[in-house]
């Protein structure tokens, strides 16, 4: 009963790690769990395709229709479509530096002869109250003093004519070459202003949207 006593081995799972291994410790483990967790929770984020994304699709339609820069050009190399570069900031060739006064000015002529395009030829008292308001308003709330008075003056010295829609036409054209000379530009031939400013060509229904929510 009293014989040598033989030593008791460890249970299996406390065997001590043998001389060419090391056992991970309690911190690396917990890394690794939550390595594999999250590489099973988290799915890969891809980059947002302009040409594939609907979204911008429209938008990129939107612009082109104002005669601006399309949402394409406005994508970042990499994929990921963008809201607001850094003023003067160049993206694809175009600036997106705050607008200068030249480019507001295209961009009202562009829809002022649209309009004048789309004016009725026999317009209603509606239309007619609704294009001269439509200038009045600009000699009022154009976001530029120097032209706001200038713009002003001529209205004044030449009033809107809107008898009809060719009258609506020449007479925007006549008021535009006004403009152009006071500026140094040549005139326009008013002869083709039907071919430089026809109708807008809306695309699908695209222009429609005020019919989807019940309006006319």
């Amino acid at each position: 009963m009293h014989g040598p006593l033989m030593p008791i081995p460890p249970p299996r799972n406390l065997q001590q790690p043998s001389s060419g291994s090391r056992r991970p410790s309690r911190r690396s483990a917990r890394h690794e769990a939550f390595g594999s967790a999250a590489a099973l929770a988290t799915p890969a984020i891809a980059a947002i395709d302009p040409a594939s994304n609907p979204i911008t699709a429209v938008a990129d339609r939107i612009l082109r229709t104002l005669g601006l820069t399309g949402a394409r050009e406005l994508a970042d190399p990499e994929g990921a479509v963008l809201g607001v570069a850094p003023p003067g900031s160049l993206r694809g060739g175009y600036s997106q530096a705050p607008v200068t006064k030249s480019e507001i000015g295209r961009a009202t002529w562009t829809f002022l002869h649209s309009v004048a395009a789309d004016f009725p030829e026999r317009p209603s008292a509606r239309d007619k109250r609704d294009a001269r308001c439509l200038m009045d308003l600009l000699t009022r709330r154009y976001p530029c003093e120097e032209c706001r008075k200038h713009f002003a003056e001529i209205i004044r010295s030449n009033p809107p004519r809107v008898e009809s829609g060719k009258d609506f036409r020449m007479w925007m054209c006549h008021v535009h070459n006004i403009v152009n000379r006071s500026i140094g530009k040549p005139a326009f031939n008013c002869d083709m202003v039907a071919h430089r400013w026809g109708e807008v060509d809306c695309e699908g229904s695209l222009c429609n949207v005020g019919q989807a929510g019940g309006g006319r």
